[in-house]
């Protein structure tokens, strides 16, 4: 049997076998792979002693790559590499049962925040932990049970508390994304999120969000659409429509629009190579434009490359091309717009 990375899990056992001679398992090797199995593979001090083995059979196996160190009193059934899920859960397992990943990391591991893993944050109720070689530990009185989840066999801070943890550190534009993010994969509770909110009135970040509640939630189909989406603050534009729903002439079926303005009649479709980059796709972009012309309305396109690497650049523009569609159709542009830019 092999574990992940490619060592050989009947071979972690003690004793050293005669060069090319596995050494037969025994029954502690087989309690030790038992518990490892529902945990990634790996294994903490405690359990060891659990299985039978003490500290001196566990240094004895670790000096003979029977077992790898990961974090402090956390071991694996195998040599590294170890995958992001396997570096977090030993996080966590090195301050205890209870402990979560929390902030950005957890963020990361729910598919919520973007970005490489860097330094791993853990919460614990455990009185006066240390952190350690890529932890930052985080004591608190207590973890809500309702704040759990386990996410590829990852104890993890939930999103709506992963939310509140990062609202001091994020600008309004990311935070926004970040409650996006998170409630387009389903993972927020609005009421639970609404409590820890309440609970921090007045802490930093907490007003960031609070006036986020207050907007009507938005759903993202792409991560196209979610950096999109927030460039409506420089921009000084309202909040748009997303994902409207548009009645074309002649048309059977309602058009679905990216973005939309209602004041200004003014659609902005987030367009990407990888679903726009073929003439066949490229075409019935055409006609859509087209059928949103003869409804009055007038349709503009961002591509990827630039709302990545421009985003601030690509808010101009919006404001700009906001500025003039309200003086085509008689608007005052001081109206169209939520604030200066």
């Amino acid at each position: 049997m092999h574990a992940p990375g490619g060592a050989n899990v009947n071979a972690m056992a003690g004793g050293s076998p005669k060069r090319g001679q596995a050494r037969p398992k025994t029954e502690v090797d087989r309690r030790i792979e038992a518990v490892a199995a529902d945990q990634l593979h790996l294994i903490d001090t405690a359990q060891l002693a659990g299985c039978g083995l003490g500290p001196r059979g566990a240094r004895f196996r670790v000096a003979s790559h029977a077992l790898h160190r990961v974090q402090m009193n956390v071991h694996a059934l195998h040599p590294p590499p170890y995958s992001q899920p396997q570096r977090l859960l030993a996080a966590t397992m090195t301050y205890g049962p209870g402990a979560l990943v929390s902030h950005e990391a957890s963020g990361i591991h729910q598919r919520f925040r973007d970005g490489p893993l860097g330094t791993i944050d853990v919460i614990t109720e455990r009185a006066h932990p240390r952190s350690r070689g890529g932890i930052t530990v985080h004591p608190v009185e207590r973890i809500d049970p309702r704040d759990v989840r386990r996410v590829s066999g990852v104890p993890c801070a939930s999103a709506d508390l992963v939310l509140v943890q990062l609202a001091p550190s994020l600008g309004e534009m990311e935070l926004e994304r970040a409650l996006v993010a998170a409630e387009s994969l389903g993972y927020v509770k609005r009421g639970r999120l609404s409590e820890l909110v309440a609970e921090r009135r007045g802490r930093p970040g907490v007003p960031k969000l609070e006036a986020l509640l207050e907007l009507e939630p938005v759903l993202s189909q792409s991560d196209l659409e979610l950096l999109f989406l927030p460039l409506w603050r420089p921009a000084g534009l309202e909040r748009p429509l997303t994902q409207h729903r548009v009645a074309v002439p002649a048309g059977e079926k309602l058009i679905h629009v990216d973005f939309y303005w209602p004041r200004l009649r003014m659609v902005v479709e987030a367009d990407s190579q990888r679903f726009h980059g073929d003439w066949e796709r490229a075409e019935i972009d055409r006609e859509r434009d087209q059928l949103l012309a003869l409804t009055g309305r007038v349709c503009h396109r961002f591509v990827r490359r630039r709302v990545r690497t421009d985003p601030l650049g690509c808010a101009r523009r919006l404001r700009q091309l906001a500025e003039i569609r309200a003086r085509e159709i008689g608007l005052d542009a001081a109206a169209a717009t939520r604030r200066a830019a």
